[in-house]
């Protein structure tokens, strides 16, 4: 009997914590794709006129950068875009435009691209 209950517990803890793992997900709000905006700066070359934020890839779209997995961590109003290698991408929303930050290449804007 009080195996049983255990296991209830532990089953109920378990589904509890992924539910609260899926729910942080879906706020993250760099998920999405988004559309480059202004003028081209070398940010914005690396990653490509549309990048695309997923729960675990960042896909550029014509630019030098390849798709790789990637983990979000957050400060309050910034997001950290982290890869397996190298520094993490500082990304900031703001609406529906998104500004990422890539060490030693500066800053690129993006706006939500129509879904």
């Amino acid at each position: 009997m009080i195996k049983r209950s255990i296991f209830q517990h532990s089953g109920l803890a378990a589904a509890f914590i992924g539910l609260t793992v899926l729910t942080a997900c879906d706020r993250n709000p760099v998920l999405g794709k988004w559309q480059a905006t202004g003028q081209a700066s070398a940010a914005q070359e690396a990653l490509g006129k549309q990048v695309e934020f997923t729960s675990g890839m960042m896909t550029p779209s014509g630019g030098v950068w390849p798709s790789m997995a990637v983990q979000y961590k957050h400060e309050g109003d910034k997001w950290f875009v982290v890869v397996a290698q190298g520094p993490a991408i500082v990304a900031q929303v703001s609406g529906d435009r998104l500004q990422i930050q890539l060490p030693m290449m500066g800053a690129a804007t993006y706006r939500k691209a129509a879904q």
